[in-house]
Order: structure tokens, then sequence, then C-alpha cells
């Protein structure tokens, strides 16, 4: 399943987009590996990248490559193996979405921007070569505003804040059908034939892949701040109230709901726990079945981003903390750090990309951690 977080809706849909899954967070500028010598399998840094420009905090990857967004238009391949930059291009216009990478492309929204001409602002998905980011395949988009793409089966899913949806094929851009629902869209949860997502009126709802027609599923009694699909069968989100409810897509009905202590900002599905952190400063793990605590481990101050790591851990960062902590998803033990020296705080993404592969993004550089062995290639790595 792919989860995406729609930027701009009224009230719920504020701050950050994932999809795929994209964290943003403050901490210092200056990041180095440190772990003590007991730890197993010690996070090392693989190597590092500086870019010149701003970068946006939604970078994605695929296999091979990190893609990072740069100002409006501009867009970097940087080697995962090594940390070298593969290409670099200038779509123009202004990229309106997440990107995309699937079946050797790189898909994203780019909007033209009006000049001197005078010629009409227009909208487009826009398929690129994820090897050499030459333009595969244009296709045009109904106007709308704050775009994202989502993935289903061999399509990609293109919508707006404001109900606009179109269904393209990832091959050629050909559309499949077109949309407009008469409600807002926020945060989207993929599957190979169903998106379901979150309306501006807090209603959980779905479109299939073969017709497009919306359909209702659930209303949420509290604004929804956090939305995932754990399974075919099963959505779990978790709101503003602190609660976290699993729901059964075959029963239609609620399976459990569990209460945290403060706003839920995210929720994980890691080696077959639901894991969440929450406002009142506590990250929770919970049993997929019955709803009940396995563990909750409280941090020194409000977590700001959360992300798996392998299939055992989870990786914490806190705001105000100058380090990231890895931590046992089994038994909520912290099992090493990621260290962060310097005081200005600046934002950064983190992925986990498979493999124990860590990509942190700053506002100066990209770099990639590891608990495995770094590749002789990287570029100025391990420590």
């Amino acid at each position: 399943m792919i989860t995406i977080l729609h930027h701009k809706v009224a009230i719920l849909f504020k701050v950050a987009f994932l999809h795929i899954s994209l964290l943003v967070i403050l901490v210092p500028a200056f990041i180095s590996a440190q772990a003590a010598s007991t730890v197993e399998n010690p996070i090392q840094k693989c190597w590092e990248y500086k870019y010149e420009n701003s970068a946006d905090l939604r970078l994605e990857t695929d296999a091979n490559s990190v893609y990072l967004r740069r100002g409006d238009s501009g867009i970097d391949a940087v080697s995962l193996e090594s940390g070298k930059l593969l290409w670099s291009t200038d779509v123009g216009g202004k990229i309106e979405s997440n990107l995309v990478p699937i079946r050797d492309n790189l898909i994203f929204v780019r909007r033209s921007v009006t000049n001197e001409s005078g010629k009409p602002e227009t909208v487009d998905v826009r398929a690129i070569s994820s090897a050499t980011g030459i333009t595969r395949w244009n296709a045009s988009l109904s106007k709308g505003s704050s775009y994202a793409i989502g993935v289903m089966g061999d399509k990609v899913l293109a919508f707006s804040v404001d109900g606009a949806m179109q269904l393209l094929s990832v091959a050629d851009g050909v559309e499949i059908w077109n949309r407009k629902t008469n409600v807002g869209i926020g945060t989207a949860v993929f599957t190979v034939d169903r998106a379901f997502f979150v309306t501006a009126e807090n209603e959980i709802r779905f479109v299939t892949i073969s017709g497009g027609e919306s359909t209702f599923v659930a209303h949420a009694q509290f604004p929804i701040s956090a939305f995932k699909g754990t399974s075919d069968k099963t959505l779990v989100w978790g709101d503003d109230h602190g609660n976290i409810t699993s729901f059964g897509l075959s029963s239609n009905k609620t399976a459990w709901r569990f209460k945290s202590g403060g706003r839920v900002n995210e929720i994980l599905r890691v080696n077959g726990y639901i894991v969440a952190a929450s406002n009142d400063n506590f990250v929770y793990a919970i049993s997929p079945d019955a709803g009940t605590r396995v563990w909750k481990k409280r941090f020194p101050g409000r977590i700001q981003s959360l992300i798996g790591v392998g299939d055992d851990a989870v990786l914490v960062q806190t705001l105000g903390e100058e380090k990231l902590v890895l931590v046992n998803v089994k038994d909520g033990k912290t099992s090493d750090q990621v260290s962060v020296d310097g005081l200005e705080e600046v934002p950064l993404a983190l992925k986990d990309t498979g493999l124990d592969r860590i990509i942190v993004l700053t506002n100066t550089s990209l770099y990639r951690f590891s608990r495995n062995v770094c590749s002789a290639k990287a570029q100025n790595g391990p420590l």
C-alpha cells in the first residue's frame, strides 16, 4: 500500500505530504552517526551529497536512486549506492505534486507559469525516465489546486484538494477515466485496485480502478490526523483527540479503538505491529488484532518524525533533541542513536528505502545512513 498526505486541506490537511511517506521535522544542521560499541549493527554514515539550491522536503526513492526536488522545477537523481549525482533536470513551470517512481518512470504534476506572451496556464502529468531525466510523455490534467499522485496497479491516479481525479496509464499517459467529486480530498491510501481518501467533511470514501465512482466507507467522529492502510482488509487512522481506530473493510465496522494522550501524528505497520506517535510524547506499539498496547515509550519532547527501519525497528525524532533514536519494535527499547551536532535548527526529511538504507535530508545536504556495511562505492563514507 502507498500512503500520501495532501497539502492545504482546510483544518485537517495543512502540513506535510507523504507519499509514499514523507516526514518533516526540525533538527540541527550537521549530522554524524554515533553508536555504543555494544550495538550489534551500529548506524553508520555512508555518504553525504551537498546541494547548492534549496530542496523541497518531499524526496522520493526507488531501488537505485534518491530523487530530490530543487526550487520550483528542478530534480536531482542521486545514487543510493555512492551518493553521486546521476542526472539533473529542470522541467520548467512548477512541480505541483509528489514525485512517483514507477516502472522506470518518475511521474509528477507540473503547472506551466504564465509569462509575458500571455499563453494560458496549463496543468499536466509528466513522466520522465528515472535513468536519464528525459521526458517520456505528457498528459493534460483538469485544472485544480494542490495535486497528489498515487499508484493503483499499472495506473497512476492524479487528484487535487478540490476533488478532481484522473486515472492514467503508466505506460503512455492515456486517460482511463476522469471524475470530479463534490468534496475536498486530503489524505489518501492506495491499493492495487482502490484508492481510499479522507474528505474535508471527515468522511472516508474510496474509488475503484475500474469505475472511479466515489463510495462511502465510514465517518470519523473527530478530524483525522494520520491515515494508514495496513492490509487490503483493514484501515487504521488516528485523530486529533488521540484515538487510534482500526476499521474492517470486510465487516464494514470498527474492529477496535485505542486511546492515546494527544493528537496522533503518525501511524506505521512494522513487523506486524501498529506503531503510532502521539503529541503526548509517547510512541505506542499496538496489537493489530486486539488493539491492546504492547509497549509505550516516552520521549523528552514532541515527536516530529517516525519511520520504520527494516522489519525490526523505528527511527524517532523529537523536537529540540539533537539525535535520532532507533527503537526495537518488539520491546520498545533503544537500540542505537544518530547524534546531531550544532545548534541551528533546520528542516529535515527522513525515509527508509529498505535494506536498512536510511535517507536524511537537511537544508544543505542529503545523507545516507545504514546498519549494514556501506558500499565501497560510497563517495565519502562510512565515517
